[in-house]
C-alpha cells in the first residue's frame, strides 16, 4: 500500500515538479518558479506538503492527469 501512496510524488520528483498541498490536504503539483499548479489553481496561502502524511492527502485529479501526460511524454521522449 505504501508503494502505491508514494507513486505520484515519486513521478512528480522524477519530472522536476514540486508538491503544493493546501490546508485541507488537497495535493497539487507545480513547475518550479511558476505561480500556479498544473491544474491552473493559484498557490495561495501556506504549503502544507510536509504537515500531512501521504495517506491524508487527496490528489487533485487534474494535476494527476497532467502529471501522467508529462510522464508519458518523457517516456516517449517527446
Amino acid at each position: 500500500m505504501t508503494q502505491i501512496l508514494n507513486y505520484v510524488p515519486r513521478v512528480a520528483k522524477d519530472l522536476g515538479l514540486y508538491e503544493w498541498t493546501k490546508k485541507l490536504g488537497q495535493q497539487h503539483f507545480h513547475v518550479p518558479n511558476t505561480p500556479t499548479t498544473l491544474c491552473g489553481k493559484p498557490m495561495l496561502g501556506n504549503n502544507y506538503a510536509t504537515a500531512y502524511g501521504q495517506q491524508d492527502k487527496t490528489p487533485c485529479p487534474e494535476c494527476e492527469e497532467e502529471l501522467a501526460y508529462r510522464a508519458s511524454c518523457k517516456e516517449l521522449d517527446i
